[in-house]
């Protein structure tokens, strides 16, 4: 087909340069599509290799912890990987069920039996610009944030500041602030209440910053914080936006059920 489509464009000047876009195009796709026919072989010779174990062939294989980029961990019995799949079981219930996880997800799995097996690279080509010794502080970071760090605070703080808001926002000021609760209809001050409560999270994260500029920090904790807050905010800022939702809808759902 490429050999047709160079004659055509040998004969028609004018279109030359298109034809020979349409053939790096359609050697691009062609490319692609021969990749992607190779990753679904791999994964489905992978899937079907694994279904063939029994659980007794399963529990003779070594348990360890796979730990992901974003600092959460889950006990997995690492059965082999390619390029792009770390394939194994996890356990589900009582048993143990096939699982597969893309390797840019993962930092590295450890067991007894093999020791830690990295999966993270330097690579600042692929966007990896940390090396491994900073990446496993960043990673570090964010899994005491994720499994030790609690938003519930500011969750209620949350609930009780969009509470309090709404029902400013509904009273009534009229002779001599004698009007009453929800007496007015909700404005945008209450349908803002989400947005002015990301004040809470701004609040604590400067607090955060000035106590760690007061202390010397080397690179590796550095990367050790930046991991560490970017579950936090993410926490917070979930943990605010529901509280404030929550405090804003109960003034609002009390107003319609007391027309």
């Amino acid at each position: 087909m490429f050999y047709i489509l160079s004659i055509f464009g040998k004969y028609i000047y004018p279109s030359y340069e298109i034809v020979d876009l349409l053939i790096n195009c359609l050697y691009l796709i062609s490319n692609l599509l021969i990749h992607a026919v190779i990753k679904i072989l791999t994964l489905l010779f992978s899937f079907i290799s694994i279904t063939l174990f029994s659980q007794p062939q399963i529990d003779s294989i070594p348990t360890g912890t796979l730990l992901f980029n974003d600092g959460d961990t889950i006990v997995f019995k690492l059965y082999n990987e390619n390029d792009w799949l770390v394939n194994g079981f996890k356990m589900k219930g009582e048993l143990w069920t096939i699982k597969s996880y893309p390797k840019s997800s993962l930092f590295h799995f450890d067991s007894d039996d093999m020791g830690k097996q990295f999966f993270y690279q330097y690579a600042p080509s692929k966007g990896n610009f940390m090396t491994l010794k900073e990446m496993q502080q960043f990673v570090s970071g964010k899994k005491t944030a994720k499994y030790e760090y609690s938003s519930r605070t500011e969750f209620f703080k949350a609930i009780f500041f969009g509470f309090a808001l709404s029902m400013l926002d509904t009273y009534e000021f009229r002779n001599g602030f004698s009007g009453g609760f929800f007496q007015n209809s909700a404005s945008w001050l209450t349908i803002s209440s989400p947005m002015w409560s990301t004040f809470l999270i701004k609040r604590k994260q400067n607090k955060l910053n000035k106590s760690r500029n007061t202390i010397e920090i080397d690179d590796l904790k550095a990367c050790y914080y930046q991991g560490y807050d970017n579950v936090f905010i993410k926490k917070n800022t979930k943990a605010v936006l529901g509280g404030s939702i929550l405090g804003a809808s109960i003034v609002v759902a009390t107003k319609i059920l007391l027309e």
